[in-house]
């Protein structure tokens, strides 16, 4: 050492610096220092793909060196580690190593693209995304051949979100001969789970925008869960249900495609099904809901067996309903809402569409319809909702209804109710405007507040619909328009059931608009009314004059101040 105290190096260590800093071809400038890390880099063995690593027959590099392969970063074990996730050909094992806080399940082996079973490349994510508390990226497609179950607490499934239409997507692939609940199953107890840009295929994947294939089980299973998270997740072409909510409570989704699941016409397989057997769903928000081209049930929520549970506080906010082979049943459910969703029935659907209760259950159904949109196909056989016993209360807010001769309000078999059924519910419809025809059955059961009013057209030949308030208060002015628009009189615009308070029904802006006939009415029912235009009809030979009404008592008309 100096006598100023600085070391000073020896020929060997001058040697090595001059070898790391690039003073090796005698120049006076030296390398910066800046470029050691890439010099040492370049000794980072690389592979262009993760099957080419896990080829390579050559030797260690050292415990802690870094590999890798096709984007992917590992760091090498010791030889007698037991914890890796990779080996070597030439015995080198590896942990894989996260990046942007996600791992792949390509860093774990060879992924197939959904043409071979790919399950163990996506337990082994889990299991690490488990252990280090990262995301799961899926940048493939993934072959099943049994469920992928997801255990772990707050784990995020993200795929790739396609940036256009048809572009390939992210997610899991049933194959040929597929058995199981579901691709993919969420354990119960599982919180805060979160699903992203994911796609779950039942059927054949070269075909993903048709319909094919429908292999056995559903798309998607959450268990007991709580705080779950969907955004732009797709499931479609299984067996039984595109997805099933099994007592998922405080669950928000974003996006959610549901399309041509089913194989069945009953309620045992379909679009979404709110299971309530052991813990019912509650506390659910659907946002941009799309549920198209599904057979047996689009939405099906139970009853919950012998447990008489029930769906609450669900709510579906915009989206589109659209029952082609399917139709939608709620057994029991407390406060299921639809907000701005739009219901179509195509010209292959039940009827009716829409089933409200179930005669069995014992818990009561409250459904409320809110800016909704209700419509058919032209040939299409309408939207009818159908009404069982257990069915509380029905609001209809601020909704359009197009023409639809099935647009009617049905039982549990598909009968029209019974004007005298004493456990019909509340049916409040407010605002909004219903088209023609809607209300065309003769045991129609609606009460109307408010809005544009109720058009509850009459074909001609049919008695028509009317407006009953039983045994219920209806404390909001009503404006009802009650429209003839044919060949028959008119019967029972409005009736008052025995057990309603008048004192609590207020009716205002009562408008009666019934167009003059210039012929009589070829079957009249006793009670019908009708306006004789007196210029070609006249069946009081009253004369000259304008039109004016009269009523049929069975056998002849008489003047409406006649008994």
């Amino acid at each position: 050492m100096a006598e100023n105290g600085v070391r000073t190096p020896d020929l060997s260590q001058a040697v090595l610096l001059d070898e790391l800093l690039g003073h090796r071809d005698g120049s006076t400038v030296r390398a910066p220092v800046a470029s050691l890390a890439a010099q040492i880099d370049e000794i980072k063995p690389r592979f262009g793909a993760v099957a080419n690593l896990l080829a390579d027959t050559g030797p260690s590099r050292g415990v802690g060196a870094i590999w890798e392969a096709g984007g992917f970063r590992y760091q090498e074990a010791a030889s007698g580690a037991t914890d890796h996730h990779v080996t070597t050909a030439g015995g080198v094992k590896l942990y894989a190593i996260s990046s942007g806080g996600c791992i792949c399940p390509e860093q774990f082996g060879t992924a197939s693209g959904g043409t071979g079973n790919d399950l163990a490349l996506l337990e082994a994510a889990h299991d690490f995304a488990q252990a280090q508390k990262c995301a799961i990226l899926a940048q493939g497609v993934y072959g099943l051949l049994t469920p992928w179950e997801v255990d772990s607490q707050n784990v995020m499934i993200r795929g790739i979100n396609p940036t256009a239409h048809n572009q390939p997507r992210s997610g899991l692939q049933k194959l040929s001969g597929f058995t199981g609940l579901a691709a993919l199953v969420v354990a119960d107890g599982v919180n805060g789970i979160t699903i992203e840009h994911f796609y779950v295929n039942g059927g054949d994947y070269a075909e993903p925008d048709g319909p094919g294939g429908y292999e056995a089980g559903h798309g998607i299973w959450l268990g007991k869960c709580s705080y779950a998270t969907l955004r732009e997740v797709q499931t479609q072409n299984h067996a039984g249900y595109g997805i099933v909510f099994n007592g998922c409570w405080i669950l928000r989704t974003y996006g959610l495609t549901v399309r041509w699941n089913g194989t069945e016409t009953d309620n045992t397989s379909g679009g979404i099904w709110w299971r309530n057997q052991d813990r019912e769903n509650n506390n659910q928000e659907h946002f941009g809901l799309f549920c198209v081209g599904n057979s047996g049930r689009d939405l099906y929520a139970d009853d919950g067996g012998e447990a008489q549970l029930r769906a609450n506080a669900i709510h579906v906010f915009g989206g589109q309903i659209e029952s082609s082979l399917a139709d939608c049943e709620i057994e029991a459910g407390t406060l299921f809402d639809f907000h701005g969703t739009q219901f179509t029935a195509t010209e292959e659907a039940p009827d009716p569409a829409f089933k409200l209760g179930d005669d069995d259950a014992a818990n009561g159904v409250i459904v409320r319809f809110i800016g909704c949109y209700f419509a058919h196909n032209s040939t299409g056989p309408g939207f009818a909702l159908a009404t069982a016993s257990n069915l509380k209360q029905l609001e209809i807010t601020g909704c359009t209804w197009t023409r639809g001769t099935s647009s009617k309000f049905l039982d549990a078999s598909g009968t029209p109710r019974a004007n005298n059924d004493g456990d019909f519910p509340i049916i409040n419809i407010t605002g909004g405007w219903v088209a023609a025809d809607q209300f065309s059955d003769p045991n129609q059961v609606v009460a109307v507040n408010g809005g544009n009013g109720v058009n509850a057209g009459y074909e001609p030949g049919t008695a028509g619909g009317f407006i009953r308030f039983d045994s219920r208060e209806y404390d909001v002015p009503a404006q009802i328009v009650v429209n003839r628009s044919g060949g028959a009189g008119v019967n029972r615009i409005m009736e008052v059931g025995d057990g309603t308070d008048l004192d609590r029904v207020t009716l205002q802006n009562l408008r009666l608009s019934i167009e003059k006939l210039t012929a009589a009415p070829a079957n009249p029912g006793q009670g019908d009314v009708a306006l004789a235009d007196r210029l070609t009809w006249d069946p009081k030979a009253i004369g000259s004059g304008g039109p004016y009404l009269v009523w049929w008592n069975g056998s002849a008309w008489k003047l409406l101040s006649e008994q």
